[in-house]
């Protein structure tokens, strides 16, 4: 009996291309970057996937998941004369995907993909530049990761409704049952140390205190932060900055009891990190704007001021039936972004493209 012939997979080539930018050395991958990992991961099975990266980092990761990768690594003034250089190869891709502001008119199966409020840090000339480009033919979908995202770019511009999609980012797991209390109460932190990510909240909410708190990420405030420990001890003894962690869940999930977000950034559109931590199931406590709303939901832990922030630490850590009712609530919560829903949205807007 003769063997059935292979379907081929329909190819997909994402692109997260940055021609001017000193990240593409940077010690670490932010989160749009690590979103691409895990879409790769995600519709693997179905799709023949390459990843155009121009980040030196990036592209070891991508290697070691066994991705096919198109690398642009190259000093700054050099990656989009690389990048012309694709133009026709990336044309003979069935969908291609870019993952940030670039607006590359160049393929019939475009999904611009928008992790990020590029409105709030693009130059005036850019964002016409993108604005157009969504409303090419060429372009089939605009995705956005969040509501909050979605509403805030169709209220400052115009942006063709009928192409505007909203999947959000997911997680891979989440826990069978929410993490029961322990006196060994520590709270966690996971991002980049820097600036925009206002670490510098939590770390002074909680100064001179008898709360452990483990801040896991690098960043260019790391070195400053270690030495701020250092020279302090009767401040900041009890914060821990451990730097770059491999898989911060499996952190959590063994020594963490609560997980905080700061980020009041503008550009956030979709804390992967805060959506991490509730599968988890411990209690999530966020600064409060429309994308945390948007994932925490109507019954989340939000603070305004640092001295909220420092209340709801200690609240949680002496009211063990409040501990228990908002770790529940965190993985009820995380349900609504598990990958399974979420990749049959991401599977419906290709097999229609």
């Amino acid at each position: 009996m003769p063997k059935a012939k292979k379907t081929k997979k329909p190819t997909i080539l994402i692109a997260d291309v940055f021609a001017h930018d000193p990240h593409n050395n940077a010690p670490f991958i932010g989160g749009g970057q690590k979103m691409i990992l895990k879409l790769y991961e995600l519709l693997k099975k179905d799709f023949d996937i390459t990843l155009m990266n121009s980040q030196k980092l990036f592209l070891e990761k991508a290697k070691e998941l066994g991705a096919k990768t198109i690398s642009l690594y190259y000093p700054q003034e050099k990656v989009s004369e690389e990048f012309g250089k694709y133009i026709d190869e990336i044309k003979k891709y069935d969908f291609f995907i870019i993952n940030n502001q670039l607006a590359l008119d160049i393929h019939p199966n475009t999904i611009a993909w928008v992790h990020a409020d590029y409105f709030s840090f693009c130059t005036p000339p850019e964002i016409e530049s993108w604005l157009n480009f969504t409303k090419s033919p060429n372009v089939k979908y605009i995705v956005f990761v969040s509501e909050p995202l979605k509403d805030s770019f169709l209220s400052k511009s115009y942006i063709p409704k009928e192409k505007v999609k909203v999947i959000p980012n997911w997680i891979e797991h989440i826990e069978k049952s929410p993490k029961p209390y322990s006196e060994n109460f520590r709270v966690a932190w996971v991002g980049t140390l820097k600036p925009d990510k206002d670490w510098q909240e939590l770390s002074q909410a909680l100064k001179g205190t008898d709360i452990d708190v483990d801040f896991l990420g690098d960043g260019e405030d790391f070195v400053y932060a270690s030495v701020l420990k250092e020279s302090k001890p009767n401040l900041f003894g009890h914060q821990n900055f451990l730097g770059f962690v491999a898989d911060p869940i499996s952190y959590m999930k063994e020594h963490s009891s609560v997980f905080v977000f700061t980020s009041k950034a503008k550009h956030e559109a979709m804390p992967l990190s805060l959506v991490e931590a509730m599968s988890v199931g411990i209690p999530c406590i966020a600064y409060k704007t429309d994308a945390t709303k948007y994932v925490l939901g109507e019954e989340g832990l939000f603070y305004s001021t640092k001295e909220e922030l420092k209340d709801i630490i200690f609240k949680l850590k002496s009211d063990k039936a409040l501990y228990e009712e908002k770790a529940k609530y965190s993985l009820e919560r995380a349900k609504l972004f598990y990958k399974d829903h979420v990749k049959k949205l991401w599977e419906e807007i290709l097999k229609n493209t």
